[in-house]
């Protein structure tokens, strides 16, 4: 992993896809590739990562309920989330995610919808 322990005016920030992370290795390093990105294996040594500055969950053969459980993590570890819908599969798990966007980002959960 190449993080820098802190960025600083001098240093370039890379926006773009920095890090891939499933919970299969071979779409990891594959994505991670495709990208020129890092490959993580595991979702808490991504967001670890100083250079991660926000989380997209996508619902690439991922089941909807595992949405919150990594939004929630990534909240925790102070890092923004983007997540396609559905975000949860009931108003229960999505209330925690918007209680911890609150709670751990300062910031208000907000949606877009294609309808």
């Amino acid at each position: 992993m190449n993080a820098s322990p802190e960025h600083t005016p001098s240093t370039p920030i890379r926006f773009g896809i920095v890090g891939a992370w499933s919970r299969r290795a071979e779409p990891t390093l594959e994505l991670a590739r495709s990208f020129d990105a890092s490959a993580y294996d595991s979702l808490d040594a991504m967001l670890a990562n100083i250079d991660v500055l926000s989380l997209y969950i996508a619902m690439i053969a991922m089941m909807q309920d595992s949405h919150p459980e990594y939004a929630l993590r990534a909240s925790a570890a102070r890092v923004p989330v983007m997540c396609e819908q559905p975000a949860a599969v009931n108003a229960r798990a999505l209330q925690r995610m918007i209680d911890a966007a609150r709670r751990d980002l300062g910031v208000r959960f907000s949606f877009e919808s294609e309808q």
